[in-house]
């Protein structure tokens, strides 16, 4: 057999099968066929499995953070490597065996920075743009008071909870203009309440695991039809908070390890 491990020892099977196929070949009325069905030359495998050593690195990691992901990078060697980034996919591609200019490569020795949202985050996502119902909000409000900066959360919790207490009033709004925050007017039972909303909050929220904290300021819409209150939050340029959160994290891959990511769709 020979020593080395590439397509000379493949040919050399694939001859040697050859051979011993032949050997089981016998001649009936002019034809030749196999001397029996065990004899059937089988498909052909690689000899990578009997050698001292794999061929080639082949792996596949994923990470969700940069220190993880850089770290790796710089156990395993870089000299070879190239990283892609994708602003559609959210990932960063390392292929640590990527080429030499004149030798190529398999390409089969890569890390993937996965961008995956955050919790917190993927809970603003979820609701912005769409109405929720009082008690909704309320919990909502509840469930996420932690990232909110402003106004003070405990002051937020307690307008959930008067919102949630409110569930049969029918309300009207009016809106502060000098503060911005609106006055939800009900009437229960007839008792007649007040609420104050905020027009907005700041929140302080990692779009992903991988990128630093942002503060965003999240617009509150309230919307009063019939007596029937509906809020519903509005995060500005969402798609571009996302994408500068992107483009913020392949700028931390490239300052960890001083090589380029190369960025595409």
């Amino acid at each position: 057999m020979p020593e080395d491990q590439t397509i000379e020892s493949l040919e050399w099977a694939y001859e040697r099968g050859k051979v011993e196929a032949n050997a089981n070949i016998i001649s009936v009325d002019g034809h030749e066929v196999f001397a029996s069905e065990q004899h059937r030359p089988t498909t052909l495998l690689s000899l990578e499995q009997f050698a001292d050593k794999p061929y080639r690195v082949k792996e596949e990691r994923q990470f969700v953070d940069v220190v993880s992901f850089t770290g790796y990078l710089s156990a395993m060697g870089y000299g070879t490597t190239a990283l892609f980034g994708s602003l559609k996919q959210a990932n960063v591609l390392a292929i640590l065996d990527y080429r030499e200019k004149a030798d190529p490569s398999w390409h089969s020795d890569r890390a993937t920075l996965v961008m995956a949202r955050t919790p917190e985050w993927e809970a603003f996502r979820a609701v912005n743009g769409r109405p929720q119902a009082q008690a909704d909000f309320a919990l909502f409000l509840e469930r996420w008071a932690y990232v909110v900066e402003s106004p003070d959360p405990a002051n937020l919790a307690e307008i959930a909870r008067n919102l949630e207490g409110a569930t049969t009033g029918k309300f009207s709004a009016k809106i502060n203009h000098q503060n911005g925050s609106f006055k939800l007017g009900y009437e229960e039972d007839t008792v007649l309440s007040s609420v104050f909303v905020p027009e907005k909050m700041t929140i302080k929220v990692a779009p992903f695991f991988a990128s630093p904290p942002l503060e965003i300021v999240v617009p509150i819409r309230i919307r009063v039809r019939e007596g029937v209150v509906s809020f519903m939050l509005d995060i500005p340029n969402l798609e571009r908070i996302e994408m500068d959160a992107l483009i913020s994290v392949f700028s931390d891959v490239t300052a960890a390890i001083d090589l380029p990511v190369y960025v595409g769709p």
